[in-house]
């Protein structure tokens, strides 16, 4: 897997299903550079350390991502993971078994979720698409509201919550009830029942799989 030394890895698992394909948790890493090929997997990121380059393989070209900030990996894309120093991030890998790469048109490119946060949102809440797979199993997007406060409902996916800004409050059917910041992440298995608020402004980033 690697062009460099072998480096230091951990990981820190939240949820897998092997059914499915689908894997949360946290990782980091020592410097590194992998060998070149096509992805094999759809991959959202959040950078919590450090930074690395992604090299298209076709072009030459590589895109920067650093501390702070988000991007995916399509399934299919031909690309190089570069980096060099120490590198912490959030994960959600989406590769469902049996799937055929040959049956994938490749990207030309990571994908980086847009999320502006001078946005005008009194309108109603805002959302932005960034990216979503062939099958449209896998998808990533932006949400930004005003203070909300939601029905209890089951969830139809499994989904990754990313704040960005503000603070989201989770009440759970027994009516236990979670707050997460700014930086903080949470993650929500399909069909569990939940109620989202927030008393001001609220930005998230989601990641959203199908089972």
């Amino acid at each position: 897997m690697f062009e460099s030394s072998m480096p230091v890895q951990h990981t820190h698992s939240y949820f897998e299903d092997d059914e499915l394909g689908l894997y949360v948790g946290v990782w980091d890493t020592t410097s590194m550079t992998e060998v070149a090929g096509p992805y094999a997997c759809d991959e959202f990121m959040w950078l919590l350390r450090g930074e690395v380059g992604i090299r298209n393989n076709k072009t030459g070209a590589v895109e920067t991502v650093r501390a702070g900030e988000a991007f995916v990996i399509p399934v299919g894309y031909d690309c190089q993971w570069q980096q060099d120093g120490y590198l912490r991030k959030f994960y959600v890998i989406y590769e469902p078994p049996g799937e055929s790469q040959s049956d994938i048109s490749a990207p030309e490119g990571i994908v980086r979720p847009q999320l502006s946060t001078d946005k005008d949102l009194q309108a109603g809440p805002h959302k932005s698409v960034s990216y979503r797979n062939g099958s449209g199993s896998f998808c990533t997007d932006s949400w930004q509201s005003n203070a909300f406060e939601s029905e209890a409902k089951s969830k139809s996916c499994h989904q990754f919550v990313y704040i960005v800004e503000g603070c989201l409050c989770v009440k759970d059917d027994s009516g236990v009830e979670q707050s997460f910041e700014a930086g903080e992440a949470v993650f929500f298995p399909q069909s569990v029942v939940t109620q989202w608020s927030s008393r001001d402004r609220l930005s998230i980033l989601t990641v959203k799989v199908q089972a």
